[in-house]
């Protein structure tokens, strides 16, 4: 007996053990799944094509770069790509570990003893000379040529992809088709991860000329000079400086670390043999003359011998919070004519910071497995607050939190006047503009600036009294004037004081009742009215953040703020300047990458990696790295105007420009094209938009009569002519039966009416 039930339990314990192997693959498959995705960045030029999708070609022989080759158009083709010609075009990355790339190559001429040549930031990913004097006329009569598929992985980190592609063999026309470019990422909330997708402890503390372009040198100095000049070489860098002159910039570190990293490109010109890059900070950091490979010899936009290499200054030991970076060529070899120059761009600081703690409930979020190192040791984590976990898998929470079934994650409860993990205050009320708000510190109401919910100062017009913002009509400087929108908000006009602050500004507002909108302004003489001799001018809305503007269109940004796609005022990252919501929106949480590089896409953006968007919502395309919506592609936008997508323009198929189509007659309906409210006249009956029959109003179409009543054989019923009593067929009230009065016509024949005080030939008599 002892023995069955010794055979039993072993038995059940080797099926447990089984199962548990079985559970922790298929979690490693999952992991290993995750790391080794493959994200598209872009794809161009798959037929067909007519743009040439912001790639840039220089010394090109023709203006139109398309070609159509019969099976495919290509970018470039005869009389268009020589070999003078050159073509680039710069990606910005998320964090990643290898970059695949993949595109055809089309050779339409004979070649021979030359390659063509795929650099990625200056360095020679692919180089190939498809040697043949024969070939097949694969773009037309003319050429004679053939097609290379191109398709590589490489080892590659950074900030961004800079992609030239040359031919160096000459009287030969090229082009391109089918080009695709992706990255293996390293995993979500990681800046930097090692060659096999494993992430690091380094985290991007700061950031330079990291975007596609800038408009100047964001702090760095020339020889201890700003200095602010930008050069487009197809791409953009920070420069140009001379062999003799150095660039530097001051660093302000005020994460704890231990250990700093630097990587940054360096791009140099008119340097045609060698050059050594040193970089100093409280010490010599890199003195190097790194081998590099001239992109073009000749010059095609901003010099001769373009050269590029990334340099990346491995971990250092670093506890300071201050430390200035310079970077510098001590010596230069070149049999160039012209001036020698070297910049930079996408300079990236990394910091070690062995104690930081991650916020692992967005790992959750993503279906990271974080337990993964606990697999193997039969040991398992937890998420914050939970009271109760089971394989890592947290069904229970403490008292204070609540529990998120659909994210296995507690979450503190915010209005309990208790302050738990994230929360930085908990006043017990959802009150805005109280201090508190949403369990984050905010300012209270009319403050410009505030710390810990205690306002320092106040907007304009208002006063700090007992530590809230009153309004107050005091007379200051021009900035006093108190504009129209607020006057209305506050309820109050300081007339007065608005005319010592601008008298013309404020007899226009008086002349116009009050009512003032730029465009309502007219620089015309009868308009100065007594104030003409001293004031000749329009007053235009004033641009937050802007210094100078034209006709409301910002043309320049204040000193750190710099103009985003929209038109908007920003602040430059790594300026310690932030917006007042930047941090306080939680729709913004994903966006705000951990060192608070002030990261901004739009709330349609599901991953973000410095201001640049890598994936959309459902339903939105990623357009050079903005989230856009097509009308027309079958897929509904979430968080859009899009009701609906057919894919068609069809009018009266229930879905029209991406709105529900309502019925005729109907102004509102639902998803179900159920119309809720229909347009005057007409009222609901089985779901349609039918006329209200009654009301007195004919509808053209749809009524012939509405004699505001339901009376039959008043000549009106139902809108609709009706007969007198026992007419049958009339004209209006005219009868027109082929019967005389007193008979009506049934079975082909008239037959006398009884009771209508007519007698007729068959009756005695009739009352």
């Amino acid at each position: 007996m002892a023995q069955m039930i010794l055979q039993s339990l072993f038995e059940r314990s080797l099926e447990l053990w089984i199962f548990q192997i079985f559970i922790h693959l298929i979690l490693l498959n999952c992991f290993v799944s995750e790391v080794l995705a493959q994200t598209e960045i872009s794809r161009s030029f798959f037929s067909p094509f007519s743009t040439d999708d912001n790639w840039k070609a220089y010394l090109a022989e023709n203006s139109n770069h398309v070609t159509n080759c019969v099976t495919s158009s290509i970018f470039g083709g005869r009389f268009v790509f020589n070999s003078q010609t050159v073509i680039t075009k710069t990606y910005i990355l998320p964090p990643h570990y290898k970059i695949q790339f993949e595109f055809k190559f089309w050779r339409l001429d004979p070649w021979s003893s030359a390659s063509y040549i795929f650099f990625i930031n200056g360095q020679q990913e692919h180089s190939y000379d498809p040697y043949s004097i024969t070939g097949d006329p694969i773009c037309g009569s003319g050429t004679l040529g053939q097609i290379d598929q191109v398709s590589k992985e490489i080892p590659h980190t950074g900030n961004s992809a800079i992609i030239f592609i040359v031919s160096r063999q000459n009287s030969a026309y090229w082009g391109i088709s089918d080009f695709k470019l992706q990255v293996l990422k390293c995993p979500l909330l990681c800046d930097y991860c090692d060659s096999i997708g494993a992430c690091l402890k380094w985290y991007r503390v700061q950031t330079y000329f990291t975007t596609l372009t800038f408009a100047n040198g964001q702090g760095w100095e020339k020889d201890k000079a700003l200095f602010d000049n930008v050069v487009d070489c197809g791409f953009q860098y920070y420069g140009n400086f001379q062999i003799t002159q150095v660039a530097s910039i001051n660093l302000n570190l005020n994460d704890p670390h231990t250990k700093l990293k630097l990587s940054f490109i360096f791009v140099c010109v008119e340097i045609s043999v060698s050059v050594t890059i040193q970089v100093i900070g409280d010490i010599q950091l890199y003195l190097f003359a790194p081998p590099l490979t001239v992109v073009k010899f000749n010059d095609y936009q901003c010099g001769s011998y373009l050269k590029m290499t990334k340099v990346e200054i491995q971990g250092f030991p670093c506890t300071s919070t201050f430390m200035t970076i310079s970077i510098s060529t001590p010596s230069v070899t070149t049999t160039s004519v012209n001036t020698p120059y070297f910049g930079i761009r996408d300079f990236e600081v990394f910091s070690y910071q062995e104690n930081k703690i991650q916020d692992y409930r967005l790992l959750h979020q993503a279906d990271y497995i974080l337990g993964i190192e606990g697999i193997f040791s039969q040991q398992y984590n937890c998420v914050v607050g939970c009271s109760n976990c089971i394989r890592d898998l947290c069904v229970e929470c403490f008292s204070g939190w609540n529990f998120v079934t659909n994210f296995q994650e507690c979450i503190p409860v915010c209005g309990d006047q208790l302050i738990l993990f994230s929360e930085e205050c908990d006043d017990g009320n959802m009150e805005p503009n109280d201090g508190c708000y949403k369990c984050k510190f905010s300012c209270p109401l009319n403050c410009a600036s505030c710390k810990y919910g205690q306002c320092l100062f106040c907007d304009h017009h208002y006063q700090l009294i007992d530590k809230q913002c009153h309004f107050s009509c005091s007379y200051g400087d021009s900035n006093s004037f108190l504009k129209h929108d607020t006057s209305i908000q506050v309820g109050q006009y300081c007339q007065i004081s608005n005319f010592l602050t601008n008298s013309y500004l404020q007899h226009i507002i008086i002349n116009n009742n009050f009512k003032l909108e730029a465009h309502d302004i007219r620089c015309q003489i009868q308009s100065y009215g007594i104030f003409a001799y001293q004031y000749n001018q329009c007053e235009y809305r004033e641009l937050e953040n802007c210094f100078i503007s034209v006709f409301n269109e910002c043309q320049i940004c204040i000193n750190q703020f710099e103009k985003s796609f929209n038109g908007q005022c920003l602040p430059i990252c790594n300026h310690g300047i932030y917006l007042i919501d930047e941090f306080l929106d939680n729709s913004l949480q994903i966006q705000l990458d951990d060192s608070f590089t002030c990261s901004r896409c739009q709330l349609e953006c599901l991953e973000c990696h410095n201001s640049y968007c890598f994936q959309c919502l459902k339903g939105w395309n990623l357009v050079d790295f903005k989230c856009e919506y097509e009308c027309g592609d079958g897929k509904i936008a979430l968080g859009s105007t899009e009701q609906c997508d057919d894919q068609n323009l069809d009018i009266g198929d229930g879905c029209y420009e991406c709105k529900f189509e309502c019925q005729y007659n109907c102004i509102f309906c639902s998803g179900h094209l159920q119309c809720a409210i229909c347009q005057e006249y007409f009222e609901i009956k089985d779901k349609n938009c039918i006329p209200i029959c009654g009301d007195g109003i004919v509808v053209e179409g749809l009524e012939i009569c509405d004699d505001g009543n339901d009376i039959q054989y008043d000549g009106c019923h139902n809108c609709q002519y009706s007969c007198r009593e026992n007419c049958q067929i009339c004209d209006h009230q005219n009868c027109l039966d082929i019967c005389d009065q007193g008979y009506y016509y049934l079975d082909n024949k008239c037959n006398s009416i009884c009771g209508d005080s007519i007698v007729a030939f068959n009756e005695q008599c009739d009352e």
